[in-house]
């Protein structure tokens, strides 16, 4: 069997969650009898070998107008693809990010051929223009897809006040289409027609795939509340290729000092500036805080600056640099709990798990796919909300209560393994390629 993979980038550009998870899958389903390709867009056609995985990268053509970049990718994007499908030859297609590859479009070329077409819901950018599931980023969004609430908020993210943002968003697709203009308030006024292009290609493209993974619970309802049929959807939660055994590890010494690591890509969505708010609340608390993170372009650099300039000097909290994967769960047994302070609905993410296996609790929002993972006052502490002084709190608590991080610690459960998720993906695969299995 052979799987064509098309995620957002892959190794060794600077990689995500879903590109650690794509890695993890293959090398999970190869002993299984399942040779993968990678297919992801680059600057330039070329392919390569990276760590024993065939990497194709194709050059596709930037999105000429907003009708485009908006869910209506031009013939030359079906060119570079069909060209790509012919020569490998998969059997089967699995899209892990939406991208240019997530459109009917697409799914449609793949069908063509007789190969069927898995997509993973890896986050809420599959579905939500703005990308968090936060409604006026700040209220949990159900994910329904409705043409006034999503243009409405989408103008939202872009800086118009909600009163502005709720009128503009009313404006006519057609007449705004008559327009033909593009850039500033051009934008604004046609932004009902193209959420009109994008909301219609999401659930096109959510109909026509043949099976849809979910990470979470949530995704699972929010997908269910969007008229996808449960028989179409495969729960299968995240592992990691460490899960399925517990670390022996000798104890951290109690604190003081209390040490917390952060993990993650540095963005508003991810939360490292609640962190920093709270410490900056407790001035003379015996907290060590250190931020591994990412500053992905654009504006990852622009959000570093910002946090330093929160920390303002505070020798208690420290910028480092992003650990490679492999050496994450050794780190992570070096500190008293992981901070995932997430402002998005997260599918996983991959790194509660990593905490899990180093054997160290969480210290988690209770939110999305951190809430389903995460047992409050068993395996960390859950805080419901954004506000630093709700984390200040909990932070009090486990310096102050002796026995909560032992207590906490000990609740800790092995994670899943990469061979569990491989083994839902066997099935999934094997029950598409059966005679008759792939029902369109």
């Amino acid at each position: 069997m052979k799987v064509l993979h098309i995620p957002f980038t892959y190794f060794p550009d600077p990689i995500g969650g879903t590109e650690v998870y794509v890695r993890d899958l293959i090398a999970g389903l190869c002993p299984l009898g399942v040779d993968a390709v990678v297919l992801a867009d680059s600057d330039r056609p070329r392919s390569y070998n990276h760590d024993g995985v065939r990497v194709r990268r194709i050059a596709l053509p930037r999105a000429a107008n907003l009708r485009q970049q908006y869910g209506l990718p031009g013939p030359a994007v079906n060119a570079a693809l069909s060209d790509v499908i012919d020569a490998e030859r998969p059997d089967l297609a699995h899209i892990h990010a939406p991208t240019w590859a997530a459109t009917p479009g697409v799914v449609a070329q793949f069908h063509r051929r007789d190969i069927p077409v898995v997509f993973t819901y890896h986050s809420p950018l599959a579905t939500c223009q703005r990308g968090t599931l936060m409604r006026w980023g700040t209220e949990i969004c159900d994910g329904r897809l409705d043409l006034d609430r999503c243009t409405a908020c989408t103008l939202h993210a872009h800086g118009l006040p909600k009163t502005a943002a709720r009128v503009v968003a009313r404006v006519p697709a057609a007449a705004a289409h008559r327009l033909g203009r593009e850039g500033g308030p051009w934008t604004a006024l046609r932004m009902r027609e193209l959420m009109s292009i994008r909301l219609d290609s999401v659930r096109a493209f959510l109909r026509e795939v043949d099976r849809i993974v979910v990470l979470s619970g949530w995704s699972h309802t929010l997908l269910l509340a969007n008229g996808i049929a449960p028989e179409r959807m495969t729960l299968s939660r995240h592992g990691i290729e460490s899960g399925g055994d517990l670390p022996v590890r000798a104890p951290l010494s109690a604190p003081p000092p209390l040490r917390i690591a952060f993990l993650g890509r540095l963005d508003p969505v991810k939360g490292p500036d609640i962190l920093v708010r709270a410490l900056r609340l407790m001035p003379d608390a015996p907290i060590v805080l250190d931020l591994y993170g990412i500053a992905q372009e654009p504006g990852g650099g622009h959000y570093l600056a910002a946090l330093r300039t929160l920390a303002a000097g505070d020798d208690r909290i420290r910028f480092l640099p992003p650990v490679p994967s492999d050496r994450v769960i050794p780190l992570l047994r070096g500190y008293h709990a992981l901070a995932v302070p997430s402002r998005w609905l997260e599918t996983g993410p991959l790194v509660v798990l990593e905490a899990f296996a180093a054997g160290i609790p969480i210290l988690g929002m209770d939110r999305g796919g951190i809430g389903e993972i995460v047992t409050d006052e068993r395996d960390g502490l859950l805080v419901a909300g954004e506000d630093p002084t709700l984390w200040a709190s909990a932070l009090k608590r486990l310096l102050s209560e002796p026995s909560l991080l032992a207590r906490l610690g000990r609740g800790v459960r092995a994670p899943r393994s990469t061979g569990d998720v491989a083994a839902d993906m066997m099935a999934v695969y094997s029950s598409l390629l059966a005679p008759a299995g792939v029902a369109r």
